[in-house]
């Protein structure tokens, strides 16, 4: 990872977390918001887990933001 993603990635993750807390979970762009905004948390506090390859945090975000997704559409908040 480079210093200049690091840096992107703190800078837009509090706006981005807006656009996710402005969604409902039953929006259509819901769970690509959420994709983004997670991926933007691992490229800021994941070093420590070793995520410094892009394509990775990106997979690791897919995963997540779909599950809390599916969870979040079937509990009906």
């Amino acid at each position: 990872m480079t210093p200049h993603e690091y840096e992107k990635a703190k800078k837009r993750v509090e706006p981005q977390r807006q656009v996710v807390m402005n969604l409902k979970p039953t929006h259509p762009n819901y769970e690509k918001q959420l994709q983004k905004y997670t991926e933007m948390l691992i490229t800021v506090k994941g070093h420590a887990w070793c995520m410094d390859v892009a394509s990775e945090r990106r997979k690791v975000a897919k995963l997540v933001s779909s599950a809390v997704a599916e969870l979040l559409r079937n509990r009906g908040v």
